[in-house]
């Protein structure tokens, strides 16, 4: 539990130093990030945690087959988390690449090369963070007996 809750918070201060970098629409579009970021792992750990499960990692028959795929096995869900982290990572070293002179510069193409590669994985695991949040929010709605939406 307690490398989830440093993941989210490392996740929190990339978003919160890419939206200085990146202003206006971007920024937005990371504030989005983060809050899905956020909410989808505390759907899908709390819910597991009232329904009595062991591990969050344990998942029904019933849940999507991507979620299978990426808790099931220890390849994906490392894959997968280190690309995304990388493509926000580079996104953070491209905007320096873009200040002429900076060190960073000279690998300006290498940079936005290397965020094309990873932005499909990014944008896979953005999905996985829906996905968590679609199936678990209606356990958590019938737990609480309230209605979200």
């Amino acid at each position: 539990m307690l490398d989830m809750v440093t993941d989210r918070c490392c996740s929190a201060a990339l978003f919160a130093v890419l939206t200085v970098m990146y202003p206006g629409a971007p920024a937005f579009g990371f504030c989005m990030l983060l809050a899905l970021d956020l909410a989808s792992h505390y759907c899908h750990v709390y819910s597991k945690l009232l329904s009595g499960e062991t591990s969050h990692k344990k998942l029904s028959d019933d849940e999507p087959w991507i979620l299978k795929i990426y808790y099931g096995s220890q390849l994906a869900l490392f894959t997968l988390c280190l690309t995304n982290e990388s493509f926000f990572v580079f996104l953070y070293m491209l905007a320096y690449a873009q200040i002429p002179g900076d060190f960073a510069a000279s690998y300006h193409g290498l940079l936005t090369g290397l965020v094309y590669i990873l932005a499909p994985f990014a944008l896979m695991k953005q999905i996985t963070n829906l996905l968590q949040v679609t199936f678990r929010l209606p356990f958590l709605e019938n737990i609480f007996n309230v209605s979200i939406g």
